[in-house]
């Protein structure tokens, strides 16, 4: 080609850039073709497996992704340390519900996180696997918090009852509450104390009463003791509904009252008809509607400390008895000895 003029030269150039702008379009073509026909099929799947695994540099697997569980049907992710010990896994259940699990250095399980039908809950656990605290919010939307022991008992529980008051509960190693603090919904306190059955024997602060007889339901006020035996009724109380004043002052400067005679032996209205007006210091004393006014036997006054005004009494001759009269309270069955020390 080194005897060919510059015109010469200049033509077989051309020629050959000719030839390479045709080569050039063929392959756009093919190109654009293949291009166009990959646009109009669908994605395939390009890896179809029940188990994935990724390694580290080192070749140790550091996370299995796969299907496991009875039947085949849960999946799951698993994340592994360095030594291969599993530390994470990530699953959902055949029923769909999701599961998170961490582990310690030793493979033991030591935190779950679960989102199940019956509610949300994180476990924890001790390095034997005990569960040892658990948080929940159950399906009606009540958060929980149990504090378990190393046998799996819980024995404390802290949670929003159905009317969003607060309540803490402390349980035996058999998993009988036995103390439980608790508010009520207008904010008022509350402290049960319950026996190894369970039963509540004591509640210091706020609680209802109800008479058995006439049903009548009695809420005391926060600064208030009650006592209750086995079956549930009350033994004692303090205070009880009197007026403030009645607890305040001495008996004789808050209710001066008239002799009737020695040992207030002399009364007119013995039989029926008679009604409590009021209960004083603590059902030491009752006053009926008539004006009188009767000191009750110290062993009997555990059952006038419950008595409500407007209960329905009998009064009756006690000739054998230390106290001259019995005051029977027709409402609730009950009897006890008494005299009349004046009137109103």
């Amino acid at each position: 080609m080194s005897g060919l003029t510059l015109e010469e030269r200049v033509e077989s150039l051309e020629r050959s850039n000719r030839r390479l702008k045709l080569w050039v379009l063929v392959v756009l073509a093919v190109v654009g073709g293949l291009v166009c026909i990959a646009a109009t099929q669908p994605v395939a799947n390009v890896v179809r497996a029940q188990r994935f695994e990724l390694v580290d540099a080192k070749g140790k697997v550091r996370i299995q992704l796969g299907i496991g569980g009875k039947d085949g049907q849960a999946p799951g992710a698993g994340l592994f340390d360095e030594k291969g010990q599993l530390r994470a896994a990530l699953a959902v259940g055949a029923d769909g519900s999701p599961f998170l699990s961490l582990y310690d250095e030793k493979g033991n399980g030591r935190a779950g996180l679960s989102a199940v039908p019956e509610g949300t809950g994180l476990t924890l656990y001790d390095e034997k696997g005990k569960g040892r605290a658990g948080l929940s919010l159950v399906a009606n939307g009540n958060p929980l918090l149990g504090l378990y022991d190393e046998k799996g008992k819980v024995r404390a529980g802290v949670t929003l009852l159905a009317d969003g008051a607060p309540r803490l509960d402390l349980l035996d190693e058999k998993g009988t509450g036995r103390a439980g603090l608790s508010l009520h919904p207008d904010g008022a306190p509350s402290l049960d104390l319950l026996d190894e059955k369970g039963t509540g024997r004591a509640t210091l602060g706020v609680t209802e009463l109800k008479t058995m007889a006439t049903g009548a339901v009695e809420r005391v006020p926060e600064a208030s003791l009650v006592l209750f035996d086995e079956a549930g009724k009350v033994l004692w109380r303090a205070p009880t509904s009197a007026p403030a004043s009645a607890w305040a002052l001495p008996m004789p400067q808050s209710w001066p009252v008239l002799p009737l005679g020695p040992g207030g032996s002399s009364y007119a209205g013995v039989g029926g008809g008679h009604w409590v007006k009021e209960k004083i210091d603590g059902g030491k004393y009752i006053l009926l509607e008539d004006g009188s006014l009767w000191e009750i036997s110290s062993l009997d006054r555990i059952d006038t400390a419950l008595w409500l005004p407007t209960e329905s009494v009998v009064v009756l001759d006690n000739p054998t008895g230390l106290f001259p009269y019995k005051l029977v309270n027709t409402d609730t069955k009950e009897v006890v000895e008494a005299k009349c020390v004046g009137r109103r």
